[in-house]
């Protein structure tokens, strides 16, 4: 095809007039161009001030949230109020609830509310986007007056999702200051009619359990801030370990521990602390390793030794030593000292010392001689 009848056609051809016509009447062209522009100006009010505008979708969804004091059976009571609600009218579709939190869908154009008792949501179908929009104002305010106690707020799909339209924040270190504040913040906008819905993230108080740190006794003993979650779990609500299927649901299985009377320990202060990994530092003892490859110390030594160290009957203590007594009694100190070199790179000295019990100084020279590279941190 040559050149030239590559432009040839109708389009192209009305085109080419277009152009002419412009280029021969110029002024009539500029004063069309700015009367187009002045148009233009005058019809941008019209447009919906928003950068992301809401989804033109058939769907919406509502969050209830309760005060704090309220369990999930009130919330389920409400909900189903809710949803029989919105069912009985002729351009809702389908009514779908969730107890505790959003429910487990992937959606990049909707906010995540934080899991509470104290928490439900409605996914609600209507029979046409423009059906939702025109019922969102009216069960809005239905909702709101039959639930004075609960937070009721309808929401639709949007790509710039926010918790809240408007929000004003109060940061400092007082929060009494903070809390009047947010108090003559609210009075003002509860005077205005243009807003509903005036609400604050002011959470009630609640009991929080802090534990006494010391580690350098920890790390003495071989227990680390894991550790010690894990015996507080086991002593209160118990330590997950598996799930028992009984033919309907799925029970999980928890292990607690309790007094000798069978009940639960009243004071934590008086709970006993058990790590998930041996202790053996004294394992790793570079005189220690000498004396057991040269035959003065043996296995049944060091095992009676570890099993006074952390309490464990002699059949635990050897569960849990005898790996490593076999590996060194088979000369494979240097894979040993090569693991720990690797999880030292990977997971750091925090690691070293809580998993291995050893100072990073007391195989520095064995990482050295080895010839590998030692980087401070």
């Amino acid at each position: 095809m040559a050149q030239g009848e590559a432009y040839k056609g109708k389009a192209y051809d009305l085109l080419e007039r277009i152009i002419r016509y412009c280029l021969s009447h110029r002024l009539l062209t500029l004063f069309a161009a700015l009367l187009l522009l002045l148009g233009s100006a005058l019809c941008y009010p019209y447009i919906k001030q928003s950068f992301f505008p809401d989804m033109e979708y058939d769907q919406l969804y509502i969050e209830y949230k309760l005060p704090e004091s309220y369990n999930t059976s009130q919330v389920e009571r409400d909900l189903k109020q809710i949803r029989e609600m919105l069912s009985s009218r002729e351009d809702v579709v389908h009514v779908t609830s969730s107890i505790g939190g959003t429910p487990s869908r992937y959606n990049l154009v909707r906010s995540i509310a934080t899991p509470s008792l104290a928490y439900g949501e409605l996914i609600v179908d209507f029979t046409s986007p423009k059906a939702l929009v025109k019922a969102m104002d009216k069960i809005q305010e239905e909702l709101s007056e039959a639930f004075p106690e609960a937070y009721v707020k309808i929401k639709r799909y949007n790509l710039m999702y926010k918790k809240y339209p408007i929000e004003i924040c109060f940061s400092g270190p007082d929060p009494q200051v903070l809390h009047a504040l947010t108090d003559s913040a609210m009075a003002i906008v509860r005077d205005c009619k243009l807003i509903t819905l005036p609400t604050t993230d002011w959470e009630p108080k609640v009991p929080l359990l802090l534990v006494d740190y010391n580690q350098s006794q920890a790390r003495t003993s071989g227990i680390s801030r894991g550790d010690i979650a894990l015996s507080i779990m086991g002593y209160t609500d118990g330590i997950p370990v598996g799930v028992y299927y009984n033919g309907i649901s799925a029970e999980k299985i928890y292990v607690n521990s309790r007094d000798g009377e069978g009940a639960k320990v009243g004071k934590l202060d008086d709970i006993n602390l058990f790590g998930v990994m041996p202790n053996i530092s004294n394992l790793l003892d570079h005189n220690t390793i000498q004396r057991l490859l040269s035959g003065h110390l043996t296995k049944d030594d060091i095992i009676q030794k570890i099993a006074r160290d952390t309490g464990d009957t002699y059949a635990t203590a050897r569960k849990n030593v005898t790996p490593i007594l076999d590996a060194l009694k088979e000369e494979k100190y240097d894979k040993l000292i090569r693991k720990m070199y690797d999880d030292y790179k990977i997971y750091g000295y925090d690691y070293l010392e809580q998993h291995y019990s050893i100072k990073i100084v007391d195989v520095y020279d064995q990482w050295r001689k080895r010839g590998l590279v030692f980087k401070t941190r």
